[in-house]
């Protein structure tokens, strides 16, 4: 009974080891997210079209001489 339920005992081990696969899965997930906002940021600092394009759609900016209307329903 030690061996299957002490403190290194097989439950503990397969749930360290679960832990761990989900804790690689998430490094996993944040390199890919990592390498997107690389590519994001270069993309912002070599593109003025992008950087027009994120100041309209993510902070509803707009163009100089531009009327904006919005419609309240």
């Amino acid at each position: 009974m030690l061996f299957a339920g002490g403190d290194y005992g097989l439950i503990r081990m397969w749930q360290l080891s679960r832990n761990l696969e989900k804790m690689r899965d998430e490094i996993d997930l944040l390199r890919i997210k990592n390498i997107d906002l690389i590519a994001d940021k270069e993309l912002f600092l070599t593109d003025n079209s992008y950087r027009k394009l994120i100041a309209t759609e993510k902070y509803g900016m707009v163009p100089a001489g531009t009327v904006l209307c919005r419609l309240v329903k």
